[in-house]
């Protein structure tokens, strides 16, 4: 073992060897000196080879420092060790790869071993230990390397320690009653700390416990100022609170505004003390954020806090609710705003947050404060003091900051204080200049400041906008940048401020989806217009002659109130930048660049050039009113502008005179021929806003290549504005018979939507005026599409009487029903659209012979033309389809699918091919192949999603619902099913609504959920029932009957079968279909009760009806019931070969649930 060694650093360095003694003071080579030294004060005493030669040669290149490295490693090695033989390993000193380092446990350095003591110290608060430490740590580190930078964090460290152990010894003598002991102390360490603060309060505190006040006063006095010179701050409370009580003042002054804290509360301006009257929407996480950056607890967190945003977007909504809950958390709240109607008044701001927090205070308690802070006299008048003038500007305004600053500091010992500054933007320089002053120098003091600013409000170069970006630079600012609110939450906000407005009798204001929309449309989300635009809604309600809400700025006229807004903020713009606002306004929406340009020079009166149009958009959209975007053009991306929110453009698009109007709709139009002649929308639109003769042309134009595209709300709408010019234009039947042939294509349309009585009343109206011109396909048409919306409405049955009245009755022999005999002359497109109808709604009704006939008799009409109409045919082949599908004839339904879809595909019939791809999943499903079956379901989903038919996307969401059940997959199963409800359920009662809740209740069922099961099936059969869907409530039927089952109560699952007699067919027509035929639950009902020669019987003929149709899921069930009722009596062989063949068929076809139920009934070997 190595004699230790001992390195001495504090005092001056020295090296002694427990064996040698001290070790010579000079040493060959100073270099390796500083090695030594280095790696002594060094973490661990180890470091890089590179961090050593940076701290002793930092001037030095690479190479020669490597150089002199390895000289001085050799010096001291042997300087440490005498001994050591050449290229022998030192005891002391190694090097391991690229680290150098001390040996452990060979060296002991007086650095550590004193930090060692004094943490021990400090501990402890042992007054002799405390003294020990703070004597050895009174000794300077390495005085001869005083300026050397590889030690002075080390120093650093050592002063810091030092000051603690100081402070911790004064206090132990005052305690202990040698306050003269604690000033001896204190001064001596105090002298070369002159600037912290917190051991001057200990010293003022020591000179105070020996009765010294004369010293501590003058003490006092050289602290303030050696703090207003050195970091321009003011002495803190604590020290002020210690002078005042040398200085005799009463202990309740020692803080002005202790004694109102508790009593008033925190200081807030009236706006902010009253509660708001809706809850604050969609800013949870932004107010969490701002009451985060404002809690005095966050470490290193920047002293500001801007709140940013457009104008309405509820900037002061959203810091008065961190107001208040900063008050409620404790902080002394002081609030200020500038006021741009008022103008920039010097430091309105604060001098705004100060007097209300004064008037709070007693008059005694102001004289305090005035006494202590001579220089906010100019600010504040109240006061009473006149601050000395010195007659130099700047002066004047560094008093003013430093005492702010010093109210501040002081207020916030006895509470953390929040300054919020409202509208900065509409703030004077000064504000802004003393705001920065104030962040800066607050350090790590409970002082926070929040502010609102919007952006737009300081334009690029304004003094204003350089303070505030460098207190960003500095890190004194984070923002938080308030961005509009989603559409949910603007529906809540809506519906809060309706609440909260009742109309006329102070009824409430429903507010339907549609209203819904076009508010956040028009406001895209800014809270401010939310709220007025459904003011306007609520003033409408309360008018006398008003008997519903609605809204005149949707149909009429912007709210007077949005209009103040709006025309507030452009006021002061130049005509120039009010006319392109015109023409922005005008484009509806997003314009094109080029486009609006060539309006601006060709379609105002006087143009607007090229360079001051863009000079008068630069300033629209540094007013964040305007925005660009992109417009596509010919399949190229070219520059657009668009209007932040529409209900600015909407209110400037008001203010025009008609004539302006036209005008410049016209001079779009003429741009649109230019640029874009393909752009039938905006044709359709700028003409139709001109009342121009041409808009009928285009609108006609737009509505028929909208609904090609299913984009169905647009062609609803430019139908129903081609219809009003039509019948406005209308001067004789060949006229309006040309309107009701529209009217036709538009009710199409709104079938689609579900919007079922607002097509009944078109297609009454087309039906009577094609009537009465004589047009017998166009009525025979319109009547078609009447009666098949009374079927989707829900009436059926009016729907069959419709069309059996409208035509000669005549009895077709083999359909076991009446059909009718259409006028001669008819042609084959309406014949087929006439037996389609009856096709569709004799099928709903569950009359599938009937629906067959119609269907062939549609088909043939279809193959009669000349020319042969591809979606009637098709469209015939499927119904017939679906008809031998439900009858259980399966290879033929197969095979008219088959050659229906084709057909579908050439007529690019969307819902044609969506409805035939359904029926050939039914199909897959009872043939057992239920990848098939999940493949086409998938595909039939996103056919009805390309179509927008609500009911169609529902419906098929549930199908694939389905599939997913029967494959095991229940959560997937319940989660479509679900969708596919709430898709459904706002449309009403509909045969989509049926079915879907029949779907849910059967993955309940599966789920053993009884009472669910039985609640959604309950209302899906009684949905059915109202529509007139016989086959919907027939297996709503038998799948509560098995809910009964479930529950234990086989006789009522047999009566409301209806039990069957022993000759009697079966109950359900779905029996293909269904797992759980009506014949198969009405066994296991019977087996239940101990009947198993009944229930041997009525399963056996079960399995004869699903194998006769080829329903192999249906085989399962029943060959699982029937081995189950073979075991029951007794007949094991029987049933074992019943129950593993319905195991295998169910492994086999991958029926995961059904393949579990045989399992569990198959007996064990």
């Amino acid at each position: 073992m190595a004699p230790l060694l001992t390195l001495r650093l504090l005092g001056g360095f020295r090296v002694e060897r427990a064996d040698l003694g001290p070790l010579p003071e000079r040493w060959r080579r100073p270099g390796a000196r500083t090695v030594v030294k280095v790696l002594a004060l060094a973490p661990g005493h180890r470091l890089h080879r590179d961090q050593v030669t940076d701290a002793c040669w930092p001037d030095a290149d690479v190479l020669t420092a490597r150089r002199s490295l390895r000289v001085s490693l050799h010096t001291a090695r042997h300087t440490l060790e005498p001994e050591l033989p050449p290229r022998g390993r030192s005891s002391y000193l190694t090097t391991d790869g690229e680290l150098l380092a001390l040996v452990p446990g060979t060296i002991w350095v007086d650095v550590v071993q004193a930090e060692e003591d004094a943490a021990a110290a400090l501990t402890t608060s042992d007054a002799e230990a405390l003294d020990a430490s703070w004597r050895l740590l009174s000794q300077d580190l390495l005085p001869e390397d005083r300026y050397a930078d590889w030690a002075a964090n080390r120093r650093r460290e050592l002063s810091a320690l030092r000051r603690r152990v100081a402070a911790a010894l004064g206090d132990a003598h005052t305690v202990a009653g040698r306050p003269g002991r604690a000033v001896e102390i204190l001064e001596q360490t105090v002298t070369a700390e002159e600037v912290d603060e917190a051991l001057h309060r200990r010293l003022l505190a020591a000179y105070l416990a020996s009765g010294d006040r004369t010293r501590a006063i003058d003490h006092y006095r050289r602290l303030q100022r050696l703090l207003e010179k050195e970091l321009g701050t003011a002495p803190e409370p604590e020290t002020q609170a210690l002078v005042r009580r040398a200085m005799g003042f009463p202990a309740s002054q020692s803080q002005p505004g202790a004694g109102t804290a508790g009593r008033s509360g925190p200081v807030l301006p009236a706006a902010v003390r009253r509660a708001a009257t809706t809850p604050l929407r969609g800013r949870d996480r932004t107010l969490a954020a701002a009451l985060a950056r404002i809690s005095p607890k966050r470490e290193a967190a920047a002293p500001l806090t801007v709140v940013s945003g457009e104008s309405g977007a509820g900037k002061t909504r959203l810091v008065a609710e961190a107001a208040r809950a900063a008050a409620d958390r404790g902080m002394t709240v002081l609030w200020g705003a500038a006021h741009e109607a008022e103008g920039p008044l010097p430091y309105g701001a604060f001098g705004d947050a100060l007097s209300g927090w004064l008037a709070g205070l007693e008059p005694a308690e102001r004289e305090v404060v005035a006494a202590g802070h001579p220089g906010l006299g100019a600010l504040l008048p109240e006061l009473g003091t006149e601050p000395p003038r010195s007659g130099a500007a700047e002066e004047e305004w560094v008093r003013l900051f430093r005492a702010v600053c010093a109210l501040l500091v002081e207020l916030s010992a006895e509470r953390p204080v929040l300054l919020v500054v409202d509208d900065l933007h509409a703030a004077d320089l000064g504000t802004l200049r003393l705001l920065h002053h104030l962040v800066r120098t607050v350090g790590d003091r409970p002082v926070r400041f929040l502010a609102t600013l919007r952006e737009e409000g300081l334009e690029e170069g304004d003094e204003r906008r350089s303070v505030l970006r460098a207190a960003g630079r500095q890190g004194l600012v984070h923002r938080i940048e308030l961005m509009r609110l989603a559409r949910t939450d603007c529906y809540l906000l809506a519906g809060d401020v309706a609440r909260t407005r009742p109309g006329a009798a102070g009824r409430a204001i429903e507010l339907d989806p549609e209203l819904l929309d076009t508010v956040y449309r028009l406001s895209r989300g800014n809270p401010l217009f939310v709220t007025e635009l459904v003011r306007a809604v609520a003033e409408s309600a309360a008018a006398p002659e008003s008997d519903h809400a609605s809204l005149p700025g949707f149909r009429g006229g912007v709210p007077e109130s949005v209009r103040e807004v709006v025309f507030t903020r452009v006021a002061h713009f130049a005509p120039q930048v009010r006319q392109a606002l015109e023409v922005l306004a005008v484009a509806g929406g997003e314009a094109s660049l080029s486009e609006a340009a060539e309006v601006a020079l060709c379609g105002l009166h006087p143009p607007l050039p090229g360079p001051v149009f863009a000079a008068a958009l630069d300033t629209l959209t540094a007013a964040r009113l305007v925005d660009e975007c992109e417009v596509v053009q010919f399949g190229r991306r070219r520059a657009g502008l668009t209007f932040r929110h529409p209900v600015v453009g909407l209110a400037v698009y008001e203010r025009l005179s008609a004539a302006r109007r036209r005008q410049m709709h016209l001079a779009y139009a003429s741009a649109v021929r230019r640029h874009r002649p393909e752009a039938v929308d905006a044709l359709a639109h700028h003409l139709d806003r001109a009342d121009d003769p041409e808009a009928v042309v285009w609108l006609r134009r737009a509505a028929e290549r909208a609904a090609s595209l299913y984009a169905d709300d647009s062609a609803a709408r430019y139908y129903a504005d081609l219809v009003a010019r039509l019948d406005a234009a209308s001067d004789g039947p060949n006229a309006a018979a040309e309107a009701a042939r529209v009217r036709l294509d538009w009710a199409e349309v709104l079938i689609r939507q579900a919007r079922h009585a607002e097509a009944e009343e078109v297609l009454s109206t087309a039906a009577d005026a094609l009537g009465r011109a004589g047009d017998t396909d166009g009525q025979i048409r319109a009547k078609a599409l009447l009666a098949e919306t009374m079927a989707r409405a829900g009436r059926p049955h009016q729907g069959i009487a419709l069309l059996l009245g409208s035509w000669a009755p005549v009895d077709e022999p083999g359909t076991g029903g009446p059909t009718t005999r259409l006028p001669v002359g008819a042609r084959p497109e309406a014949v087929g659209a006439h037996h389609l109808a009856l096709a569709r709604i004799w099928f709903q009704l569950g009359h599938y012979d009937r629906a067959l006939a119609c269907a062939d008799r549609a088909a043939a009409a279809g193959r009669a033309a000349a020319s042969p109409p591809l979606r009637v045919l098709g469209q015939g082949l499927h119904i017939r389809a679906a008809c031998l599908l439900l009858t259980g004839r399966l290879p033929a339904a197969r095979e008219a699918a088959e050659q229906a879809l084709p057909i579908a595909e050439r007529a690019g019939d969307l819902s044609l091919q969506s409805r035939t791809l359904s029926t050939l999943r039914e199909l897959s499903e009872a043939g057992g192949r239920l990848g098939e079956a999940a493949d086409y379901a998938r595909r039939t989903l996103a056919m009805a999603e390309r179509t927008g038919d609500p009911i169609a996307i529902a419906f098929e969401r549930a199908n694939l619902a389905r599939v997913d059940l029967m494959a095991g997959r229940l959560d997937t199963a319940r989660e479509g099913a679900q969708s596919a409800v709430a898709s459904a359920r706002p449309f009403g009662p509909t045969w989509g609504l049926s079915y879907c809740l029949i779907i849910l209740g059967e993955v309940e069922l599966r789920a053993g959920q009884a009472s669910q099961a039985r609640r959604w099936l309950a209302e899906g059969s009684a949905t059915a029932r109202q529509v007139g869907d016989d086959q919907a409530e027939r297996a709503a039927r038998v799948l509560l009957a098995e809910v009964e089952l479930l529950e234990g109560r086989p006789a009522e699952a047999l009566a409301g079968l209806g039990r069957p007699a022993a000759d009697e067919g079966p109950l359900d027509d779905r029996s293909f279909e269904a797992p759980g035929s009506a014949l198969t639950v009405a066994a296991e009902a019977l087996l239940a009760l101990g009947k198993a020669a009944e229930a041997e019987q009525l399963a056996h003929r079960a399995l004869d009806r699903v194998r006769a149709v080829g329903n192999r899921p249906g085989q399962v069930e029943a060959r699982r019931v029937l081995g189950l009722a073979l075991l029951a009596s007794g007949q094991r062989e029987k049933a074992e070969v019943q129950l593993r063949g319905a195991l295998r068929l169910a492994r086999a076809m991958g029926l995961r649930p059904a393949e579990e139920r045989a399992r569990q009934a198959t007996p064990r070997s």
